[in-house]
C-alpha cells in the first residue's frame, strides 16, 4: 500500500540509511544529543515564536525505530460525554497527560535522558479533532512545550521499565502495552482489543455491541491514579477510589445520565530534527507541524523521512470501531440503555492514509477534516468496573445552602439493611477513615453528617444486597437525588437498586419552610450543538385549566414559571396544576419552528410543595447562511454587478446581485437544495 510513497523516497533510501546510522551512533556515544532550548531554532516549539522551522535545510529529520512512547490523558466531561467536541466548554483535560517511552533498542538511555534532553508537548488531540480543517494552526497557537526535567513535569515522563516496577505487570504484558511495532502486539490481546491489556475476565456491555467490560487490573488503576494528578505526587485519585471516580456519572441538560470520563490514548515517537533538536510528536503533532510548514510540498523533509514510522504511528493504535466517542445512556440504576450516541467530529476509524499522500491538502482532508482515528485509542468508563467485585460501594452526601451550610449543623443518617446483611464493612469521610464513629445496629448503620461532608461505605456482601438510606430527622429536606437506587422525597429515604450507588440529600434555607422553586421545567436547544437558544414562545394547553403561554430566555431556559402560589408573589408566573400539552408558537429568531408536541404533569404533594417535573428538551435546527462568490477564472480578481437568478428546490426565490467584492451573502435561510444561475 506504500508504492506510490516509497517510490518518490528510494532514490533517497541510501542517505535515509546513512543518517538512521548515524543517529544510532551518536546516541551510543553520547546519550545527550542535544540541548532542549533548541536555540533560535523552535526547538521549545517550532509553531511558537513565528513557527520557526529547523535552521539546517539538507539534513534529514531521523528517528531511532524502536524510540516510541504512548500518552495518556484523562478527559472530563462536567456536564456528561457530548457528541460534538467543537464545544470546547463541554470537555477539558484533567489532571496530568502521562508519557510513557519504550526504548528496547537503547536500554542504556536512561528515564532521567528521556525526562532532560527531549522537547515534550501538552496534549492536544481533542483540540485538533474539534478545530477540523483549522487544526494545523494549532502549532502556532494552541500547542506548547515543556521541559521534563524537574518540578512536577517529571511526572508527566516516565519509562515502560519504570511503569512495570510500578504495577507489576510481566514483560510480554509491558511490550504489548508500549511498544507501538510489536509483533507481540495483538498476541495476548481478547477479541483483538488493545484495552483488554489494562483488564481481565470481559464480557458484553450490552446486547450486539462492539465493546466488552473488564475487571480493572492493577495496571490500570495505578494508571488513573497518576492521569488523575493535579500537583505532584500523591494528589491524584487514590486506588481505592480510582474506579469509583472514574465511574461516575451525571445527568445532561435532556435530564439523560451521561458519563464523565475518557481516556485518549495517542501514539508518538522521538524525532530528531535537522538542528539535533529531540522532539517527541504524537502522530496529530507531527502532521499538524508539517502542514502548517507546507513541508510536503518539499523532500527531505518530516513526512517524507520518516514515512516507515509515521505508518506505525498511525496504524497500530486504533479501536475497531467506527467512532470512537460513542455513549450508551443510562436508566436510572445507572445501567446502559443499548442505545449508542456517536460524535458528529470524535475520531473516526480508517485505514492507513500514508501511502496516498502527495500533498499538504491530503493530510488536512484525511486526518483533520475527517478527523480520523489513526494512532488513538479510547477507554471508557464501560470497559471497567470494580476490581475488588466482593464489594458493595454506597455513598451518601449532605448538601446544604443559606445558614445551614455553616459548618456547625450535623444530620442523623440511618442505613438499614432491607435485602441482605453485609459480612463487614469499612467506612470514609471526606477520604479519611470513618469506621470508628459508624454505630452498628445489627440492622444498619448510624452515623452524622456536616454540609458538604460524604460518607463513602464499602461493604462485604453479595451484589444482590440492598440498602435504605434515610435522614433520620427530614424536616427541612428539600431534594434527594441519587444513582443506583431511587428517591423518595416525601418518605425521606432513597432506596438502592444497585452494589454501586450514591444518594445526596440536600437541605435548603434552614430558618424558612416554605416550597423551594423547582428546577428548569423546559428548555430550548441547538438541534446540532445542544447550546441552549432563546427566547421562543410555548404553550400550555389543558382541557380544564385553559391555555397559558410563557416566553424563555436567551438561553433557552424556562424559569419563571411555578404551580404552588396562585398569588404570584414571588414575581413568577403562576399555572394551575395539572396535565399539559406543550408546543412551541414562535420559535427562536434565526431559527426554523419546531413541530414537536410534549406532555407534563404539574402537581402539588400532600402538604401543597410542588412536585419536581420536567424537563421537557425542545430543538431546533438553525436557519442557514448562503454565500455565493463570482471572480475572473484566469486573474482570480472578484466580479462586482453580476446577477444570479437563485433557485430553492427548483422554485424561483429571486434574483440578486454581487456586490465589489463579487460576493452574494444570503443569511437566516432555510435548509435546502440551491441552485445559483
Amino acid at each position: 500500500m506504500l508504492k506510490s510513497l516509497f517510490r518518490k523516497a528510494k532514490s533517497n533510501w541510501s542517505r535515509v540509511v546513512a543518517s538512521l546510522l548515524a543517529v544510532v551512533t551518536i546516541f551510543g556515544l553520547s546519550p545527550i544529543m542535544a540541548n532542549a532550548s533548541g536555540g533560535d531554532t523552535g526547538g521549545q516549539n517550532p509553531g511558537s515564536s513565528g513557527s520557526h522551522k529547523p535552521s539546517t535545510s539538507d539534513v534529514a529529520w531521523s528517528v531511532v525505530p524502536d524510540l516510541t512512547f504512548l500518552r495518556f490523558t484523562l478527559i472530563e466531561f462536567p456536564e456528561g460525554v457530548v457528541t460534538d467536541l467543537s464545544n470546547s466548554g463541554a470537555w477539558k483535560a484533567v489532571g496530568t497527560p502521562l508519557n510513557v517511552v519504550w526504548g528496547q533498542a537503547l536500554s542504556y538511555y536512561s528515564a532521567d535522558d528521556y525526562r532532560s534532553n527531549v522537547v515534550w508537548y501538552d496534549s492536544n488531540a481533542m483540540m485538533f479533532n474539534a478545530a477540523g480543517n483549522d487544526a494545523a494552526q494549532l502549532i502556532s497557537t494552541t500547542v506548547k512545550s515543556y521541559s521534563a526535567a524537574s518540578g512536577n513535569n517529571s511526572r508527566r515522563v516516565m519509562t515502560a521499565d519504570e511503569f512495570q516496577a510500578a504495577t507489576g505487570i510481566s514483560d510480554t504484558e509491558k511490550e504489548q502495552m508500549f511498544y507501538c511495532n510489536s509483533p507481540k502486539w495483538t498476541s495476548g490481546w481478547v477479541n483483538g482489543d488493545y484495552t483488554s491489556m489494562w483488564g481481565t475476565d470481559p464480557h458484553p456491555v450490552t446486547q450486539s455491541n462492539l465493546y466488552n467490560v473488564y475487571t480493572a487490573n492493577n495496571a490500570f488503576i495505578y494508571l488513573l491514579t497518576r492521569l488523575s494528578e493535579t500537583g505532584g505526587e500523591g494528589t491524584g485519585w487514590s486506588k481505592d477510589e480510582a474506579i469509583s471516580k472514574w465511574s461516575e456519572y451525571v445527568r445532561d441538560g435532556s435530564g439523560q445520565v451521561r458519563t464523565k470520563y475518557r481516556i485518549i490514548i495517542e501514539t508518538g515517537s522521538i524525532f530528531v530534527d535537522p538542528d539535533r533538536v529531540q522532539r517527541a510528536y504524537t502522530l496529530r503533532e507531527m502532521l499538524a507541524y508539517s502542514l502548517f510548514n507546507n513541508e510536503s510540498t518539499t523532500r527531505y523533509n518530516l513526512i517524507w523521512d520518516q514515512a516507515p514510522t509515521i505508518r506505525n504511528m498511525a496504524q497500530w493504535m486504533r479501536q475497531a470501531k467506527d467512532n470512537q466517542f460513542v455513549e450508551y445512556p443510562l436508566n436510572e440504576q445507572g445501567v446502559p440503555t443499548g442505545e449508542e450516541l456517536h460524535s458528529t467530529n470524535g475520531f473516526t476509524e480508517a485505514d492507513s492514509f500514508v501511502d496516498t499522500i502527495d500533498l499538504a491538502v491530503d493530510i488536512r482532508s484525511r486526518i483533520f477534516s475527517e478527523r480520523r482515528s489513526f494512532g488513538l485509542h479510547i477507554m471508557s468508563p464501560f470497559n471497567f468496573e470494580h476490581s475488588d467485585p466482593g464489594r458493595v460501594t454506597l455513598d451518601v452526601t449532605k448538601k446544604a445552602v443559606g445558614t445551614a451550610s455553616s459548618g456547625d449543623i450535623s444530620w442523623d443518617f440511618t442505613i438499614t439493611y432491607a435485602d441482605g446483611t453485609p459480612s463487614g464493612f469499612t467506612a470514609t469521610k471526606n477520604d479519611a477513615d470513618f469506621t470508628e464513629s459508624v454505630t452498628d445496629t445489627g440492622a444498619g448503620l448510624k452515623f452524622s453528617l456536616k454540609a458538604g461532608e460524604t460518607a463513602h461505605f464499602s461493604f462485604e456482601a453479595d451484589a444482590s444486597i440492598r440498602f435504605v438510606v434515610a435522614e433520620d430527622d427530614p424536616a427541612m429536606l428539600t431534594g434527594i437525588d441519587g444513582s443506583g437506587g431511587t428517591s423518595d422525597l416525601l418518605g425521606g429515604k432513597f432506596t438502592t437498586t444497585s452494589e454501586l450507588a450514591r444518594v445526596t440529600f440536600i437541605n435548603g434555607q434552614q430558618e424558612i419552610d416554605e416550597p423551594v422553586p423547582a428546577k428548569t421545567i423546559l428548555y430550548k436547544r441547538d438541534a446540532k450543538t445542544n447550546a441552549g437558544v432563546g427566547p421562543a414562545t410555548f404553550r400550555f394547553s389543558s382541557v380544564s385549566n385553559g391555555s397559558y403561554e410563557f416566553d424563555t430566555n436567551a438561553a433557552g431556559e424556562l424559569d419563571n414559571i411555578q404551580w404552588w402560589d396562585p398569588t404570584e408573589a414571588d414575581g413568577s408566573h403562576y399555572i394551575k396544576p395539572g396535565e399539559y400539552t406543550v408546543t412551541e408558537l414562535v420559535p427562536p429568531p434565526n431559527y426554523l419552528p419546531s413541530s414537536e408536541v410534549k406532555q407534563i404533569k404539574l402537581e402539588l404533594d400532600s402538604k401543597g410543595n410542588p412536585i419536581s417535573a420536567g424537563p421537557l428538551v425542545f430543538t431546533n435546527q438553525a436557519m442557514c447562511g448562503l454565500r455565493i462568490v463570482k471572480y475572473d477564472s484566469q486573474s482570480h480578481t472578484p466580479m462586482g454587478g453580476v446577477t444570479f437568478e437563485l433557485y430553492k428546490d427548483n422554485e424561483v426565490i429571486g434574483r440578486f446581485e454581487t456586490n465589489a467584492n463579487g460576493e452574494i451573502l444570503l443569511k437566516n435561510i432555510a435548509p435546502g437544495t440551491y441552485r445559483a444561475v
